[in-house]
């Protein structure tokens, strides 16, 4: 049996080793170019994607989810959503249960380094601008909502004005120091 995905989502899922030991993940190259041939030849029986914009193609290989994380309030929700999709429940609870006491002493170790009200910023870079990256987005989940750290007042205001506009959430080189906290942490792809 293989599983598949996207460069940029093995990556990402480094630490998840432990839970596919044993079952080849085939690489099928960027989000944007995806191998729709080695898709095919893997003969999959279903296809779950984030890319809305591929929907068509997948679909003439195997049946489609498109799953949005927009539409989960945190982890636990995508995965218990994620283990009812494949008829995987019982792995779904064992993941968050395990999940939730590693990121608990995460959270303690960091308390037991870091002193109160030490601030964290996370942004990604570009030439032109910065991004600032929220709670419940990509990394921020981790930082802000998973291990509880806070951001500066700065940030923090920048995300409530924003009101969810991505692009409101990025910062110019020239102001970024309004930003940063006692910490900086950069997502890179």
């Amino acid at each position: 049996m293989y599983q598949f995905s996207t460069t940029k989502v093995i990556g990402y899922g480094e630490f998840l080793k432990d839970y596919y030991q044993g079952q080849d993940i085939v690489d099928l190259g960027n989000e944007d170019a995806v191998s729709l041939e080695t898709a095919t030849s893997l003969k999959p029986d279903l296809i779950i994607t984030f890319a809305e914009k591929n929907v068509e193609q997948y679909e003439k290989i195997a049946q489609t989810i498109v799953f949005s994380t927009a539409n989960y309030d945190s982890v636990e929700a995508e995965i218990t959503a994620i283990g009812e999709m494949l008829n995987h429940q019982e792995d779904a609870k064992k993941f968050i249960a395990d999940y939730t006491a590693r990121a608990k002493v995460a959270e303690e170790k960091i308390k037991a380094v870091i002193p109160e009200g030490i601030t964290f910023s996370l942004f990604t870079l570009s030439e032109k601008e910065i991004a600032v990256i929220p709670s419940g987005n990509s990394g921020g989940e981790a930082m802000y909502d998973l291990l509880k750290l806070t951001a500066p007042t700065s940030i923090q205001k920048l995300i409530e004005d924003s009101n969810g506009d991505w692009q409101k959430q990025r910062i110019s080189w020239e102001t970024v120091g309004d930003y940063v906290g006692d910490y900086v942490g950069v997502l890179e792809n």
